[in-house]
């Protein structure tokens, strides 16, 4: 009976240990046009997805708004989230940590009011607003917004002198109310890398050394530009043409 029970004993802590090995990762990415749709479509989506087949592992996703999604990973409750820009700042570098590879590039565009021409040197004089989540990445003070859209009806409206945000998501909801919002205009502000982020824990810096390795192999087969391309692109003055493309 003593040698059925020890049997009965070892299948079970195998049982487990496959179990522990076989955990879930969990994923915060923010809701954006282009890069995470509620519906489970978009850029970033997909790249997950290619990372489940890369790692052989499970991840859930989990979508928010961008603030909540900074915050999941700055208290350690995913694994990882992305996208984020990478900023030369301390201060969010105490929070969480950057991915030792950079996924792709971002222009970060100023939209303000054509009527209203805005000097890109003066904008600490001036009412600039950002997505929430990005406050602490620029040298001056910005309000926050968690809408774009609402952020874009405030330029249009002249409630406030400029909004800026990354142009692939933004862009998009430009053209898509484009009767709305005709006065919007826009000019670069900077071009950042966007990494993935992970909690500052050292469970956090082995999964960044692993997802890091999985991102060079992409990039090396020519997945990742497959996957990002789309918005690794350099800013162009669109708004010279039609609107809608």
């Amino acid at each position: 009976m003593s040698v059925v029970i020890k049997l009965i004993g070892i299948v079970l802590i195998s049982m487990l240990a496959n179990l522990v090995e076989a955990k879930t990762l969990k994923v915060s990415i923010p809701v954006m046009p282009v890069h995470a749709e509620a519906n489970g479509k978009g850029i970033l989506i997909s790249f997950v997805k290619a990372l489940e087949d890369y790692l052989e592992e499970d991840i859930d996703i989990e979508l928010m708004s961008f603030s909540r999604a900074i915050s999941y990973v700055s208290d350690d409750l995913v694994d990882f989230h992305l996208p984020l820009i990478k900023y030369e700042s301390t201060l969010d570098e105490q929070h969480y940590i950057y991915s030792d590879e950079t996924i792709f590039y971002v222009n970060f565009v100023l939209y303000s009011n054509k009527t209203k021409p805005v000097n890109i040197n003066e904008l600490a004089l001036l009412n600039i607003e950002t997505d929430s989540a990005h406050q602490l990445f620029f040298p001056f003070k910005t309000s926050s917004s968690s809408c774009l859209l609402c952020s874009l009806k405030r330029v249009q409206h002249q409630a406030i002198d400029g909004y800026i945000f990354a142009d692939s998501p933004t862009d998009a909801m430009l053209k898509e109310h484009a009767d709305v919002l005709k006065d919007v205009h826009r000019q670069l502000y900077n071009r950042f890398e966007v990494k993935v982020v992970f909690p500052k824990t050292a469970q956090g810096q082995q999964l960044n050394k692993k997802i890091s390795a999985v991102i060079r192999d992409m990039r090396a087969s020519g997945q990742l530009e497959a996957l990002l391309g789309s918005v690794d692109l350099p800013f162009e003055s669109w708004q010279l043409g039609v609107l809608h493309d």
